[in-house]
């Protein structure tokens, strides 16, 4: 969806999520889109349409037919909450089920339960849920969601830890460590501080199975929120997986950096799945991130790696925030600041990465 907010074509995205509304049958979206639920689906893409949602109030701002959605929304989120056993959630078996997560080993196609990832999945779209009530006057709704999150995103952190990282499975049951489940338990903000360090380590010592193309955007929310160390290695690891295609002169994101030369000459040189520069810049070389309806709020939090300085626009329904910044000699940051009346700017900022001096700009 990131691609359809850059250019502000809330309305696109808003079509696309409405495809997927029609589509659910008894809690779960068609596979594909138009389609039929109650055909083969991927159950976890029910949980990304609730997501999905959320982010399309974050960057478009409310939208005639969201009062719809929301009854789907309850629909999925309900009928996932009815299976249950201890403090964790499963599904029952069912053929139309295909458990897919990632290409990747085993979590290709993960039928077994206990797990922590169809849970996590289940934690993102619990509080994305939370936020569309809330958003919407539903504070009642709200709350029972949010605090069901919070006991699931403990019982999660508690249940599946080892020593150096997080399982898909039951303690002394995993068979292989996969980097999507640290990702997902960093970017869901549930592993506690004092195991930062340790966790860096994990996805530093190589031993963890890499995610795939279509889960970047967990990898870098993830590296980008774990320790100075994790920032520094995900910017230089970026650019340079980036390199060749600027080099190349590409004006869209490869699938590899093979580029046309890639799967004997079939290379996909406009891959949506490759696109998360666009998302780094805008989040982490800029900072900003929407945290109410429409940017009303938004944070300033800018990681700058190797770069010395900066300037950008991010669009917003109601016009252009732009930022400015440069590196100072001490390592701080001076950052200059512009956005629509509309939307209140909350600054941030890393450790790492000081803000020496804060600038609002007409």
């Amino acid at each position: 969806m990131l691609g359809y907010y850059v250019w502000g074509n809330y309305d696109f995205a808003a079509a696309s999520l409405e495809l997927m509304r029609k589509s659910c049958v008894k809690g779960f979206l068609a596979l594909t889109e138009p389609g039929d639920g109650t055909l083969r689906t991927i159950p976890m893409f029910s949980f990304a349409y609730i997501v999905a949602l959320r982010d399309r109030l974050l960057f478009g701002d409310f939208w005639e037919g969201l009062k719809l959605h929301l009854t789907t929304v309850d629909e999925i989120i309900d009928n996932a909450l009815q299976y249950k056993e201890g403090e964790l959630y499963y599904l029952p078996e069912d053929p139309r089920f295909w458990h897919f997560y990632e290409w990747v080993g085993e979590i290709s196609n993960m039928g077994r339960f206990p797990q922590s990832l169809w849970n996590l999945y289940l934690f993102e779209a619990l509080e994305a849920a939370a936020f569309l009530h809330d958003a919407m006057g539903n504070r009642e709704r709200a709350g029972v969601l949010a605090g069901i999150a919070e006991k699931l995103g403990k019982a999660v952190e508690e249940i599946f830890r080892e020593p150096e990282h997080y399982g898909v499975e039951l303690p002394g049951r995993n068979r292989y460590a996969y980097a999507l489940t640290q990702c997902l338990m960093l970017t869901l903000n549930l592993v506690p501080e004092t195991r930062l360090e340790k966790l860096w380590k994990a996805f530093d010592s190589g031993n963890l199975i890499e995610v795939s193309t279509q889960n970047q955007l967990f990898e870098m929310e993830a590296l980008m929120n774990c320790t100075p160390d994790s920032r520094k290695r995900y910017n230089e690891t970026l650019f340079k997986k980036y390199k060749p295609m600027l080099e190349y002169g590409a004006t869209t994101t490869w699938e590899s950096g093979s580029g046309p030369a890639d799967m004997g000459g079939g290379g996909s040189l406009c891959h949506a799945w490759s696109a998360i520069p666009a998302a780094y810049a805008g989040r982490y070389l800029l900072g900003v991130r929407p945290v109410e309806p429409g940017f009303g709020a938004f944070t300033v939090k800018i990681a700058p790696g190797h770069l010395t300085h900066a300037a950008g626009e991010i669009p917003t329904p109601h016009g252009r925030i732009k930022v400015e910044w440069r590196r100072e000699s001490n390592g701080g940051l001076a950052v200059r600041v512009g956005a629509p009346p509309q939307c209140r700017v909350i600054p941030q900022e890393y450790p790492e990465y000081p803000v020496n001096s804060w600038e609002e700009i007409k």
